[in-house]
């Protein structure tokens, strides 16, 4: 029997989240605003989404959840590699990659894709 896409996508994005602990994009959060990377970039990838709340995301965002910016160093980073296994997976699962889009989304539940876009 296979195994229900909604599974997947919970299994996929505890996974991400623990690769992410480590805080790979080094984001810090000030009176000033938030910043990645030491203060390289003035904003974060998600910056501007509708599902960022004060302490961070919102909702269960596997894309987001998954993706690391080109300031990462993408071939010597085991967590860059680690992600992209994690999106493999998904895509091999039929389980889309819908940036800033919430489980509901991503899995086709809610149609109302505004905002949102595919990976």
């Amino acid at each position: 029997m296979p195994i229900p896409r909604e599974d997947i996508y919970d299994a996929l994005y505890q996974a991400g989240k623990k690769i992410l602990e480590s805080n790979p994009c080094n984001i810090q959060t000030s009176a000033a605003g938030t910043t990645c990377h030491g203060g390289k970039l003035p904003n974060c990838c998600c910056v501007g989404c509708k599902h960022l709340g004060p302490t961070g995301c919102t909702v269960e965002s596997l894309a987001c959840k998954l993706h690391l910016c080109y300031m990462v160093p993408k071939d010597k980073d085991a967590q860059f590699i680690a992600l992209r296994l994690l999106k493999e997976t998904a895509r091999l699962h039929g389980v889309p990659l819908l940036a800033r889009g919430d489980k509901d989304q991503t899995l086709g539940v809610d149609k109302n894709r505004s905002g949102c876009w595919e990976m």
